[in-house]
């Protein structure tokens, strides 16, 4: 669940329940009611900590420590600091998806595909060379593990699985239906 930026309720009032605070709740508080660092502070699920969009490094924490010991009487060990930190500021949450996107006109051509070669567990002409040559020859050509990869997410989807087998002196992987016939 991400976590939103914190609103302090006033000036005075954060000071005096920072000064109260001991550790990460102090560094929360302090950096919750600066003006100076809203909105500067994100950090990934994984703890990476980024001030501006630039990841943080010694020289960051250090001017970080210096500014609260200075403007807010905060002084904390680096752990006690990341964690008010992190707990104060939005999470980032991952822009990558990994794996492939399959979009919805990519899997009706491999449905297509699908209901002009049946499968079935005789059938050794279900590739996928053949089924990424019917449905996007230019894109094999060019991106061939890419439209591999998407057309074995999308025969899995159909209930596809592939094995490795022999058939008329070649060697390749074929797709078979999991359930049978």
């Amino acid at each position: 669940m991400p976590k939103t930026p914190c609103e302090p309720a006033g000036l005075q009032a954060a000071l005096a329940a920072a000064e109260r605070a001991e550790g990460a709740y102090k560094v929360y508080l302090a950096v919750c009611a600066d003006p100076t660092f809203t909105g500067r502070f994100s950090c990934t699920r994984d703890g990476v900590q980024y001030l501006d969009n630039r990841k943080m490094h010694e020289p960051d924490y250090a001017t970080l420590t210096v500014h609260l010991a200075r403007d807010w009487r905060v002084v904390v060990s680096r752990e006690d600091l990341k964690a008010g930190i992190m707990a104060a500021f939005t999470t980032i949450e991952p822009r990558l998806v990994y794996g492939t996107s399959v979009s919805v006109d990519f899997t009706e051509k491999v449905r297509e595909f699908l209901s002009l070669n049946p499968p079935s567990f005789r059938r050794y002409d279900i590739t996928t060379d053949a089924v990424a040559k019917f449905v996007d020859p230019e894109g094999f050509r060019d991106q061939q593990r890419l439209m591999e990869m998407k057309i074995s997410k999308a025969l899995r989807s159909f209930g596809l699985q592939k094995v490795r087998i022999s058939h008329k002196g070649e060697r390749k992987m074929r797709w078979f239906p999991i359930d049978g016939p």
